[in-house]
This record gives C-alpha cells, structure tokens and sequence, in this order.
C-alpha cells in the first residue's frame, strides 16, 4: 500500500530525510508529508507539543490536514478561552486543503460571528468532513445565506457532514443535498425544528444517513437514496421507503409495544431480505408485548436487540423469532434494561429445543443480570446454536453492591451450563 500523499502549502518544500537520521531517529528521518500524516492522526494539542521536539517540528503540525477542536478539557463557561484557542491555531494554519474539520463545545448564537468565521476557513479550503456539535445552533442560516451569494464557499468538497444540537428542518436537509453533490455522510442529532424531512433523488451519492432524536417530526420521513447502504433512525411517527436498492444496514430506534412495524417503516418488506446488519430499540410497557413479525432476512449476519422492560421480569424468548428468521445470522448482540433489578424466581418458559442454528458464532449479552428471563435466553442459545464459539457477558449491577459480585454471580450462574469448547468471557 502506497502512502498517502498530504496537499501542502506552495510555499513549503518537504524534506526527503532529516539530519537526525545521523542520531538513529528514524521517526525524524521520514519526509515531512509522511510527518505531516501521522500528525493528523493526533489531537491539536498532541500535535502542537512536537513543536518542542526540533527546529525541523517546529511548523510541521501547522500543515495538518485534520483540524478536531474537541472541547472536553475545557468547562462549559470558558467559551472565551475556547474562541481563542480556535482563532489561535487557525491564524497559523498553513495546509491549503482539509480532510476534516471539527467543532465541539457549548456554542450558541452569541458566539456565530466566531463560529460563522470558522466555517469559511473550513469551506474555502475544500473540507471534506464537517463535524459541528454545539448548543441549538443554526447552521442552516450561514448555509442558505452563503449559497445566495457569489461561490466563495465551495461545498462540492463536502463527503462527511454531522450536525449535533444544531437546529435544522426538512428544507434545510433538502438544501444540502442539493449544494453537496457528494455527500456520502450525513448525521442529524438533536435537532428541536426538523419536520417534514424528505431525502431523495436519483443522483444522490448519500451512503450513510442518520436522523436520531430530532423533533418535532409529526410527518414520515421519506427517503428515496438509491446509493444509501446504511440507515438509522429514532423516534418517527413512520418512515417511508422508496428506492434504496443498496441498503444494507438499518438500525431503528424506539419502537414501542403497540407500534406496527410493517406500517412504521412501509416498503421494508421489499428490502429487509437485502439487510446484513439490523439493529432495533424495543419498549416494552405495562401490557404484554407483542413480537413484530418480520419476514426471512436470509442475508442478516448481525442482529442486534436492545429491550427496555416497563416493569416486573418479561420473558425473552420471543426474541428468538428474529433468530429463526436469520438462518445465516453469526452474532446477536442483545441488551436487556429492566426498570427493577430482581432476581425473583418464576416459572421458566417451555424452551424451544427443535430449532437448530447453523451459523450463530458470538452472543453478546449486555446488562446480564441473572434474572430468569436472562438464563433461559442464554440456555436457549446453547440448547440451539450448533456452531457457537463464544459467548459475551456484560453484568448489570446493583449500586452499592459492586461489579465483582455482578460477574461473581454471571460465572457462577454460566460457568454450570456452558460448555468448555465454547469461550465464555465475563467482562
């Protein structure tokens, strides 16, 4: 594999091999566009601190082509700090082009002569990934005024863009992907005015989508994506499924008991024997929950089920019906979230035994606490899963009890039933 070339400033000359080769240190004896490279990799500040390593590193990190401005050591009332730290390396930032670009701190409208600057240096150097996460910002504002004007922006560049507490709406996602040709990734996040949102065209490149915790959407979301291989959603009143031959991956967030599915997401009928990875959020209330009845997916190697039990211990041996629907599934990564934590005894379901599967190799069970309904789960899967080669268990545990006691238990519990040629592993 060759190594990746990095776009330099004209008037920056990449050395062939440093001096200090001469003293054994081969990192310093690398071309500058390889130093450049790894530099990216690192955080701004880790990148800054080479700085002091040699005359040769001084400005060597100016020419990064990933610029991540991640917040996290600072507190949400140094927005000034922040704000300087940003203008400070931007001012010396040499590199013409940007591979990423990332904002991430407490910003609100206050600050959007700050935050509206950043974001022409990242646009008039062609970034390619946008990552903005802020405080109920809008975004859309700067993007629909820039767009007016004279092409001083260039969004062309633009493959990668994830907003997170920025206010966008449905036109203003329509917007994008009108201006952004390429965009192969776009990510929605707590967004508080999205409504009537429509992704769609024939030529869209859009691959990726993720619309999560956006409201109020009191529409379907239509999408129509015929390049989008992965999909995730949360929280909709329906989804409409038009034109998405490629869709691999769907992860649905948040369906409670009640809820059809075939009517929540119509048209997944025509493409969930296509799904290799599937991922849903299930919420049991007070009522006995009914199973979702999805037909053959003969292609889905992952399945994933995070389960939310409104009270008491429900049994989840329902969920092996997506099992028997995935004939060639080979990891089932479940997640279980009970509003009590008991270990009360009952009556355990009648397991089915006469239901073999040939490809299941990794169960993955999260929030394991040892309930009845956890056991007979796991029991059901060894009793079933012919070739079986591992099993993942991640204890839930009670405050003021202890996450020793929790695997204590799981091991004690596991250790009896499971077999020695499959690796059980208690994290």
């Amino acid at each position: 594999m060759g190594v990746k070339r990095v776009n330099l400033d004209p008037n920056f000359h990449p050395k062939k091999r440093g001096k200090a080769m001469q003293n054994d240190d081969w990192l310093s004896g690398l071309p500058d566009d390889v130093l450049i490279d790894i530099l990216s990799s690192l955080s701004l500040r880790e990148a800054a601190r080479t700085s002091v390593l040699s005359s040769r590193w001084t400005n060597l990190w100016r020419h990064s082509s990933c610029l991540n401005f991640d917040g996290d050591e600072l507190c949400n009332d140094e927005r000034r700090e922040y704000i300087d730290w940003v203008n400070s390396v931007l001012r010396s930032h040499k590199a013409p082009r940007l591979d990423e670009f990332r904002i991430c701190f407490d910003l609100d409208e206050s600050c959007r002569k700050a935050v509206t600057s950043w974001l022409e240096f990242a646009f008039a150097r062609r970034v390619q990934r946008l990552e903005l996460t802020l405080v109920e910002y809008d975004f859309a504002e700067l993007f629909r005024r820039s767009t007016s004007k004279a092409p001083s922006f260039n969004y062309k560049s633009l493959k990668s863009l994830c907003l997170s507490y920025v206010n966008v709406s449905g036109e203003d996602i329509e917007l994008f992907l009108h201006n952004c040709p390429f965009l192969e990734q776009l990510i929605v996040r707590d967004s508080y005015k999205m409504s009537k949102v429509e992704v769609c065209g024939s030529s869209l490149a859009l691959k990726r989508l993720e619309i999560v915790d956006c409201y109020p959407i009191g529409t379907p979301v239509k999408i129509s994506a015929p390049n989008l291989t992965s999909l995730k959603v949360k929280t909709l009143t329906a989804l409409l499924l038009e034109n998405v031959p490629m869709l691999v991956e769907f992860n649905l967030i948040r369906v409670r008991d009640g809820v059809n599915m075939q009517k929540l997401v119509h048209g997944l009928h025509c493409y969930i024997s296509e799904l290799e990875v599937l991922t849903l959020d299930l919420f049991s209330t007070y009522k006995e929950y009914e199973l979702y009845n999805f037909p053959q997916m003969p292609k889905l190697k992952k399945l994933g089920i995070r389960f939310t039990m409104a009270r008491g211990d429900k049994s989840l041996m329902r969920l092996t019906s997506y099992l028997r629907a995935s004939p060639h599934l080979q990891e089932f990564e479940v997640t279980v979230i009970g509003a009590t934590l008991s270990r009360k005894k009952r009556e355990v379901e009648n397991v089915i035994t006469h239901s073999p599967h040939q490809h299941l190799k990794v169960l993955k069970f999260f929030e394991y606490f040892g309930r009845p309904s956890d056991f007979e789960l796991v029991r059901y899967i060894l009793m079933n899963c012919m070739a079986l080669q591992k099993i993942v268990i991640d204890p839930c545990y009670e405050i003021g009890i202890g996450r020793r006691n929790a695997r204590n238990y799981a091991k004690r519990q596991l250790k009896a039933v499971v077999p020695p040629h499959i690796q059980l592993l208690i994290l």
